[in-house]
């Protein structure tokens, strides 16, 4: 994998072949330029676990190359922005117990009911949290960071394939962390031996280099929820339109069944609400 690790010096216009990575600093993430090029966005009629919205299936176009995190930011990266910006997460998040939630306000990013380590993905995560992480990483490095468009990310997450998984037409625990079919409890199995966050980069990546994009923790989208892609943007934008209380989440997580990590699968939730499952992940569009 070609690296360039300079600051600000990275232009994804004419960039170097997808799977090349690089740094805007010191404490960024780790970025993978991705192909202009179109996709199939939503479920083929061939997949038995399709929901009504991943309906209709259209096609996207990004006209341009852009960058997605090699991996969701991770605690230790988001650590890193609190000391630095003095950022202060709102006490309290969901945490899951026995299969029940409870609504714990002394839980919080850096206790989320279970142990993690600093390259485990952030979790009792906000989209705002994750908005103005991307806001300090542009105004940081004076390049555009943002969480992911929903189309973005399923680009992203598929990769040059149109299966459910990156790898196939069948779940599997060696390549994504997940949780019991019936929803919603922990799991572990062969390669799958956490029964909440894996460490990054614990499972093979995709085609584009990138990591866990199924499974492991929700990732919060900048979408607004719709429940259909009637009227869907077809150029890769985020889709804002509507109240926008309810904002998209993708990929599932270590409490997710098999049908809920799939490329195509879709959640929402609160934009203010902090779960011990959702966390999220930053592109770069300049």
């Amino acid at each position: 994998m070609h690296a360039l690790a300079i600051a600000g010096s990275v232009a994804l216009l004419g960039a170097p072949a997808p799977g090349a990575s690089f740094r805007d600093c010191d404490v960024c993430p780790v970025m993978i330029v991705l192909p202009a090029g179109s996709f199939e966005m939503g479920s083929a009629a061939s997949d038995p676990a399709r929901g009504a919205d991943e309906q209709p299936r259209h096609r996207v176009t990004f006209a341009r190359p852009f960058a997605v995190a090699k991996y969701a930011t991770t605690r230790g990266e988001f650590a890193r922005f609190v000391a630095e910006s003095g950022y202060r997460a709102a006490p309290g998040c969901l945490i899951q117990r026995n299969g029940s939630w409870f609504d714990d306000r002394r839980a919080g990013w850096r206790r989320p009911g279970f142990s993690q380590t600093e390259r485990d993905p952030v979790v009792c995560m906000s989209w705002n949290d994750g908005a103005a992480y991307a806001d300090w990483l542009s105004r940081k490095t004076g390049h555009s960071y943002a969480l992911l468009t929903e189309a973005q990310w399923e680009y992203a997450a598929r990769a040059g394939t149109e299966t459910p998984y990156y790898w196939g037409t069948k779940a599997s625990r060696a390549y994504a962390n997940y949780g019991t079919e019936r929803c919603c409890a922990p799991a572990a199995a062969g390669k799958d031996r956490w029964l909440h966050t894996a460490p990054s980069g614990s499972f093979p990546p995709n085609a584009f280099g990138l990591y866990d994009m199924h499974g492991n923790a929700w990732q919060w989208m900048q979408d607004c929820w719709h429940r259909n892609y009637d009227g869907a943007p077809a150029d890769g934008s985020a889709w804002l339109s509507g109240t926008c209380i309810d904002r998209v989440m993708r990929g599932g997580s270590w409490n997710c069944g098999t049908s809920t990590i799939r490329a195509a699968g879709r959640e929402l939730h609160d934009l203010s609400g902090r779960y011990s499952v959702v966390g999220f992940r930053v592109a770069r569009t300049d």
